[in-house]
């Protein structure tokens, strides 16, 4: 269970009719576990903002955020970076892999950080489900736009996290990566995982089991 009370964010601003502007307005949002959450919404209307919040990138302005009664921006920044690894995992936009890293060195970064237990064999059968096996030696350069979201997909499960936040995953892909993409985060949430994605694209409304839409820092549920 993830549950927001009463969070927004604001940001300064030097010039404009007002110095305060809010990418989020004050707002409350419960999402239940086992769900493939789309919020859907324009460049600017706090997307990104949100899932920031949502999973302890970004302090609010006001409000706090649980996750499974954990208040996460009550922990000190340590203490939310190991919950963040145990229990979240997040899917950036664009290309994020360490160029100096093998992708199977990629994918295995989360395990080294504070885990001490040897999660190889894992991150290769994710490299074969993901049909990337064959890339596990290459380096981020050498791969397409979709092998590096499958890359991404694999970082951000290799840790078992009962969350996956997603930022455009499908944003610089085409059709047939597009696809692949929202086919194994679906298989993901069908897993029992829960999926929270933001997005343009409409392709993948029909992947979703409940989609919210931003507009102006607010959010509604989508009938």
């Amino acid at each position: 269970m993830i549950k927001a009370n009463k969070i927004s964010k604001s940001f300064i601003r030097t010039k404009g009719e007002s110095n305060i502007f809010y990418a989020v307005n004050e707002m409350d949002l419960e999402i239940e576990d086992g769900n493939f959450i789309i919020i859907i919404g324009k460049s600017g209307s706090g997307k990104t903002t949100l899932i920031n919040m949502l999973s302890g990138l970004l302090t609010p302005s006001s409000g706090n955020v649980l996750i499974n009664d954990t208040d996460i921006y009550s922990l000190n920044d340590k203490n939310r970076s190991l919950f963040r690894n145990k229990n979240i995992g997040f899917i950036p936009q664009g290309q994020t892999g360490l160029q100096n890293l093998t992708i199977l060195e990629n994918i295995l970064l989360p395990t080294l950080i504070y885990e001490k237990d040897d999660k190889k064999d894992l991150a290769i059968k994710l490299l074969n489900d993901l049909d990337i096996i064959d890339l596990k030696d290459s380096y981020p350069n050498e791969l397409s736009g979709g092998e590096l979201r499958r890359m991404a997909i694999a970082r951000a499960i290799i840790m078992n996290p009962s969350i996956i936040f997603a930022d455009e995953p499908t944003g610089d892909l085409d059709e047939a990566n597009t696809k692949i993409v929202l086919d194994i985060l679906r298989k993901i949430a069908n897993s029992g995982k829960t999926i929270i994605m933001v997005t343009h694209d409409k392709d993948a409304i029909s992947y979703a089991d409940i989609i919210y839409k931003m507009e102006n820092g607010t959010i509604k549920k989508c009938d």
